[in-house]
């Protein structure tokens, strides 16, 4: 496990052997299929997948307004 300056939690991961549906990456919003993301980190209460090195580091360098987009998505689903 690797801690950045955020404290959040980073690693790559392959779950391409999972029952993983689709996930869009939190920064592109690109559609991440059968679990082949670059990295997830956990953030606050979400694990949050990136597609590419290039948005994890987007992300890392703004982390809260993607996590307040997933939150407002989560919001907009469940009808709140």
């Amino acid at each position: 496990m690797v801690l950045n300056e955020w404290n959040f939690e980073m690693k790559n991961f392959d779950a391409s052997d999972e029952m993983v549906g689709k996930v869009n990456c939190a920064v592109c919003e690109h559609g991440i299929l059968g679990g082949r993301w670059f990295a997830r980190i956990k953030s606050g209460g979400y694990m949050v997948a990136l597609c590419c090195p290039l948005c994890e580091e987007v992300f890392m360098k703004g982390p809260l307004g993607y996590v307040r987009r997933i939150e407002t998505y989560q919001k907009m689903g469940s009808g709140s």
